[in-house]
């Protein structure tokens, strides 16, 4: 396997959509700030509007160099400066990597398996993310596009299914809520996007990335998301907040004629997603433990990721209410704004020093 083909801008941005999506549908009632119906709608449009923002930088890493990562371009400021960045991503990577596996146990032991060891699970789907990993990026990119289809019909068959039961009367006067909590509502989910961060670290292994893909990216991502809470709203309304996963609880509903009961494939459907995502981070985080030791050895850091990502998710997979807690605290925002927002810009800043010293 030639590990660093690269994938086309498509593939790597389905790869992220997909992540997205698996993180919509396995979304936690309680995590967020509970807001009613209308004011869970807005809070979303604010959620889009943070992550363009947030992409700037991003995209102005990208505009001087799409050809290296941001690993690669601190190394030739400073060594030093790289392994700062080598350690702090590679903790970033696999706080999400556990965050996605206890999101992935607590979803099938309560929705499929319940009263089952959750962690039986969460090691089953770390074995097959790490396959993926192992096989490469280019593996992980083509298995997207193919499992994009029966997503986007699973998206399409829950949400076209619910128009009987869609009323009206379930949405309730916008800005019920302050504004406050509506803005940090949207701030506290888009700081839970950590997909931007592979952009600039997985640069390389993406042929002829544009800034305009990412806003591409975020836009999709963003629509997903409103129409997802515009459905729920209408359908479900405040119910769906007393729902642990309420996407799943919609899907439970969704039948068309003679089609009923889809749930269990629409649910596999979401774990496939999920064995991209971990398979991806797993990838991310074998490529920075390389950087960092500055040997190749795949099997050994795929092995140490997945070992962390376990023993890091145990703890919390029976502790629900310690997982929120954790959700809810400030370790989202500090990654999100220093991964995606300080790193490149300090890195931009050093470039730019060491042009000028050139002249």
């Amino acid at each position: 396997m030639e590990l660093n083909k690269k994938i086309t801008p498509f593939q790597f941005f389905t790869l992220l959509f997909l992540s997205r999506v698996f993180a919509m549908v396995t979304y936690i009632a309680g995590i967020n700030k509970e807001l009613s119906t209308t004011d869970e709608i807005i809070a979303s449009v604010f959620t889009g509007l943070f992550l363009a923002v947030s992409a700037i930088p991003v995209v102005l890493f990208l505009k001087k160099d799409n050809e290296s990562g941001i690993i690669k371009r601190a190394s030739c400021l400073s060594e030093s400066f790289s392994k700062v960045l080598c350690i702090f991503y590679l903790i970033e990577a696999l706080y999400f990597g556990t965050i996605t596996a206890v999101r992935f146990g607590i979803f099938t032991g309560s929705v499929m398996f319940p009263d089952t060891n959750m962690g039986f699970f969460i090691f089953i789907m770390l074995a097959a993310s790490s396959y993926i990993a192992l096989k490469g990026i280019e593996s992980a990119g083509r298995s997207s596009v193919i499992i994009l289809i029966p997503v986007l019909f699973a998206l399409i068959f829950v949400f076209t299914t619910q128009s009987d039961d869609f009323d009206l009367l379930n949405f309730t006067h916008p800005f019920t809520d302050k504004l406050t909590d509506i803005i940090s509502s949207g701030f506290y989910s888009a700081s839970r996007t950590g997909e931007l961060a592979f952009i600039i670290l997985l640069t390389p292994y993406v042929k002829k990335l544009r800034g305009r893909h990412i806003y591409l990216w975020v836009i999709a991502v963003t629509v997903l998301i409103l129409i997802t809470e515009i459905i729920l709203a209408g359908v479900l309304g405040r119910f769906g907040g007393t729902q642990l996963f309420s996407m799943y609880s919609l899907s439970v509903l969704a039948e068309s004629g003679f089609i009923e009961r889809l749930d269990a494939i629409i649910t596999c459907i979401w774990l496939l997603c999920a064995a991209l995502k971990i398979a991806v981070i797993i990838f991310v985080s074998e490529m920075l433990f390389s950087s960092l030791f500055k040997k190749r050895r795949r099997l050994l850091f795929i092995a140490i990721s997945c070992a962390v990502i376990f023993i890091g998710s145990i703890p919390l997979i029976n502790n629900i209410s310690g997982f929120i807690s954790l959700i809810r605290s400030p370790v989202h925002p500090i990654l999100f704004i220093t991964g995606i927002c300080i790193m490149p810009s300090v890195t931009l800043f050093f470039e730019k020093i060491k042009r000028r010293k050139k002249e």
